[in-house]
């Protein structure tokens, strides 16, 4: 193949080659148009004379390009230029996880163990919700940003499970150290042999080596099929013992009796490595033993657990009874109010956390949090109490806990938040504030700690179309969205401008759809959610999603350009990923339990009606 650097692909101008494979070669590259490096992935050129071949590398195009998460690697565009066909992929400037594990020879540090793999299984299980196979899994298939956060690459072996797409006729595309036994003996691969491969590459980041040795592939395959899982306590003697029996379920020959999810493999580990005989590999964090073994995590652990439990029994009353219930906050963790000497009213926390247990010692730094307090589920004044609340309050709480500062929460409108950050007016603000290429030219962002899809919503019965497509051939249809949002930025992706109704508010929306105003409206959705969430219960029974996602975005805090906070942040964020707190938030402010809407809240200082 030869030699692409300093030529142009398409809008790409080809800087030099980072890496080559059996089926592309891999190159930097830059995009002018938004100031930007990427990587191009080139098909080898005696592989493009091949009509099937090159079949195959479209499709691989159609099934990753469908693939948005924050753990999978985005792919930018698809083209061909001069008999060169390439793929346009985002570029990573860290390291591969396969480059860390040889930097480790005895193994990764035990928390950055969890942090990763917890991470790697987010991503394997939304591919896996998809229908999409990997077949590949293995840790140079695995990314690296430069803040050590990982991506998994190279679906390009990937199968749709369920539309009976088969992207390979060989049985032996898999890298034999990381191929489930299915695999070597009949070419099946399944969801659970990505499990195994998980398995052999937490094996791998715990040890330092692989748990199956073999001189050829062929002794390194036998040994897949018949050799029992070697106890891992022969090479890491201070892990307890239940790893080993995850690991065993992990690794089982028979596909059967494997994890369903990597989801669940995760959580086993996790809950093993809390037993009391772990002792955490340090390595060199040398930070001591992580938060599962504080206090302070068991007690808000054990308020978790009481809080689940009465909204599970909240749920059971409501179906019982055939009534909904009166709406509570759910906000546990509730800001004081604070006057200041100018008569604005602020809310604080004061100093949480403290040094010796900080991730990062901020020495009780105040942190400005902008917030509008009128935006469900994120903040908000709960008429009842008139107390603030919401995920944002909560979260910060978390965030604050762990870096040993003061999170002030100050109201500001959104039409001039974000201007007002950039000039370091606030330090941070995350109300579902969504990343986007245009806002990091000016401002930074911390990592995605939710990610949400874009869809279509409608009143439930709507026969006059299904999806965005046939809502775009009827021309006599119009869509609403709010003003200045995502939302609106995605209809106008599809739907003429002329037939979209933009709202100031967000309720104002679906108060219009629900009275036949408007005929679709555009909402973001969590996974797992089923209706809109934050409008009147009556509308929201009306409505429903429908159609694929017309977006994928990642929500993140955002903070003025060259903010110091950035990296504290993300150790916190990426913390709270690790204990299982994020999932916990999700779920109190996004799942079914979440019933407050506008009608119970206080606008702030801000107000403006939410009705049309």
């Amino acid at each position: 193949m030869s030699d692409l650097s300093g030529k142009t692909l398409g809008q790409y101008q080809v800087i030099k080659s980072i890496g080559q494979g059996g089926m592309a070669k891999i190159y930097l590259a830059y995009q002018p148009s938004i100031k930007r490096e990427v990587a191009i992935k080139v098909l080898a050129s005696d592989l493009q004379e091949n009509a099937s071949f090159v079949n195959r590398f479209a499709k691989e195009v159609e099934v990753i390009a469908h693939l948005q998460h924050p753990q999978i690697i985005p792919v930018y565009d698809f083209g061909k230029q001069d008999d060169e066909l390439y793929i346009v992929m985002a570029y990573m400037r860290g390291l591969t996880l396969a480059e860390r594990i040889d930097n480790a020879p005895k193994g990764l540090p035990d928390k950055e163990t969890i942090r990763l793999m917890d991470l790697i299984c987010e991503g394997l299980d939304y591919a896996h919700s998809k229908g999409v196979v990997h077949r590949d899994l293995k840790p140079n298939n695995i990314l690296m940003d430069e803040n050590n956060h990982p991506y998994i690459a190279d679906f390009g072996l990937a199968k749709l499970s369920e539309g009976k797409l088969e992207l390979t006729n060989t049985m032996m595309t898999g890298t034999a150290a990381y191929m489930a036994p299915e695999i070597a003996q009949s070419g099946k691969s399944t969801k659970r042999a990505d499990i195994y491969a998980l398995g052999i590459i937490l094996f791998e980041m715990l040890t330092g080596r692989l748990p199956f040795q073999g001189e050829t592939p062929y002794k390194m395959l036998s040994a897949h099929i018949n050799k029992p899982v070697p106890n891992i306590r022969k090479f890491r003697p201070d892990l307890p013992q239940a790893v080993q029996a995850v690991l065993e379920k992990t690794l089982a020959k028979n596909p059967v009796n494997r994890f369903d999810t990597a989801g669940q493999m995760i959580a086993d580990f996790k809950a093993a490595m809390s037993t009391s005989s772990s002792r955490l590999n340090t390595g060199w964090l040398n930070r001591g033993q992580i938060l599962l073994q504080s206090p302070r995590f068991w007690m808000i652990a054990i308020t978790l657990a009481a809080l689940s439990g009465t909204l599970i029994l909240t749920s059971r009353l409501k179906k019982d009874n055939g009534s909904a219930a009166h709406s509570d906050d759910p906000t546990e963790h509730i800001a004081q109010i604070l006057t200041t000497s100018t008569g604005n009213t602020q809310w604080t926390y004061d100093c949480l956390g403290n040094s010796n247990s900080a991730l990062v010692d901020l020495d009780c730094t105040e942190i400005k949090i902008a917030v509008e307090n009128r935006i469900l589920p994120y903040n908000y004044i709960f008429l009842d109490t008139n107390q603030p609340g919401g995920m944002d309050y909560d979260m910060w709480w978390e965030i604050c806990s762990r870096l040993h500062c003061k999170p002030v929460f100050i109201e500001q409108k959104w039409e001039t938040m974000l201007d007002k950050i950039r000039i370091g007016e606030y330090d941070a603000a995350s109300e579902g504030i969504t990343i986007t290429e245009e806002r990091r030219e000016n401002l930074d962002f911390s990592v995605s700690y939710l990610n949400i899809e874009q869809l279509l919503v409608v009143r439930k019965g709507e026969t006059r179309f299904s999806d965005i497509g046939e809502f775009h051939a009827n021309e006599k249809l119009i869509a609403g969205a709010l003003e200045n949002s995502t939302n609106l930025d995605a209809a106008k992706k599809y739907i003429p401008e002329n037939r979209i109704k933009t709202y100031k508010e967000y309720s104002s929306v679906f108060y219009a759809l629900a009275t036949g105003d408007i005929d679709a409206a555009i909402a973001d959705q969590v996974q797992g959610q089923s209706t809109v969430s934050g409008i009147d219960l009556q509308q929201a029974i009306k409505l429903e999603f429908i159609g694929t996602s017309l977006s994928s975005d990642q929500f993140a805090v955002v903070f003025p350009e060259g903010s110091n906070l950035v990296e504290p942040v993300n150790k916190a964020i990426q913390d709270m990923r690790v204990q299982g707190i994020l999932d916990e938030l999700i779920a109190r402010y996004f799942g079914p339990s979440f019933t407050l809407t506008y009608n119970d809240i206080d606008l702030g200082a801000h107000r403006q009606s939410p009705s049309p």
